[in-house]
């Protein structure tokens, strides 16, 4: 017993660092922060280090990546310019039209996979129901001639994800439905598991099961008068595949058109 209660004693602030541990994995905490005996404080120290290196070098990724797209957008305004010029041959001038086309999806689609974060994120995690308030008001006001309905639910405590990924994710199949939903949209964040559930449904026209199997290709549209580049879709596919997701098309009951 004398033993037994030594070795727990000893081993209490393992222990402790362990529980510091989950809490950064669930996002509730940023960093460790615990008094330990100094044959374990190195490992606490370089646990630290590397969410702060890890944190550094995703922000100045993403930096280096909104600063390519904004010195790309003048080149880019240019030839657009340049491709509506009516001296060109009619031949020529579709051609420049497609590849500058081409070229902005492409550049696009890469600059928006680059910025994936990927699985759980260590440090304090992302409001969702707050986030989805803010989304929900956007929505609201680009499809104003609508009255839309937007109806969310989110868990209440911080989510162990990266924002920008979420907010990618949820705003691309929010659009979508706002799109073509007639007067309501619903969007549901669930945590199932170990995971998270994402479901957005609209009381649109839906789509038979064929079209299903479609929408998520790289600029497949199954409507030309809806405007749009036909990325939405395939980036969320995207983003599922990244986080080792899964992406799923069905008929809302409830609402009657597509749930996501």
């Amino acid at each position: 017993l004398l033993q037994r209660y030594i070795v727990n004693r000893q081993l209490a602030p393992l222990m402790r660092a362990n529980e510091q541990l989950q809490r950064l994995g669930r996002g509730e905490i940023k960093h460790c922060e615990m008094a330990v005996p100094s044959e374990v404080q190195p490992l606490i120290d370089e646990v630290n280090r590397l969410l702060l290196l890890v944190n550094r070098r995703l922000t100045q990724s993403r930096t280096a990546l909104g600063n390519v797209a904004h010195a790309l957008k003048t080149p880019l305004a240019v030839l657009f310019q340049q491709a509506e010029d009516p001296a060109l041959p009619s031949a020529q001038r579709k051609v420049l039209q497609e590849q500058t086309r081409a070229i902005h999806s492409r550049v696009e689609c890469e600059l928006k996979r680059a910025r994936l974060a990927g699985f759980k994120q260590a440090g304090i995690g992302v409001q969702m129901a707050s986030e989805l308030a803010d989304l929900t008001g956007v929505l609201q006001t680009i499809y104003r001639d609508k009255q839309l309905q937007i109806t969310t639910s989110a868990p209440a405590r911080a989510l162990p994800y990266d924002r920008e990924d979420l907010l990618e994710l949820i705003g691309n199949l929010s659009d979508n439905a706002c799109k073509w939903a007639k007067s309501a949209v619903r969007i549901d964040v669930a945590e199932v598991n170990d995971g998270l559930e994402i479901r957005v449904s609209d009381d649109g026209p839906g789509c038979s099961p064929d079209d299903r199997e479609r929408m998520a290709e790289r600029g497949v549209r199954l409507d030309e008068t809806v405007p749009g580049h036909g990325l939405g879709l395939a980036i969320c596919r995207e983003i599922t595949d990244f986080y080792q997701g899964q992406l799923r098309f069905e008929t809302d009951p409830a609402l009657g058109g597509l749930a996501v």
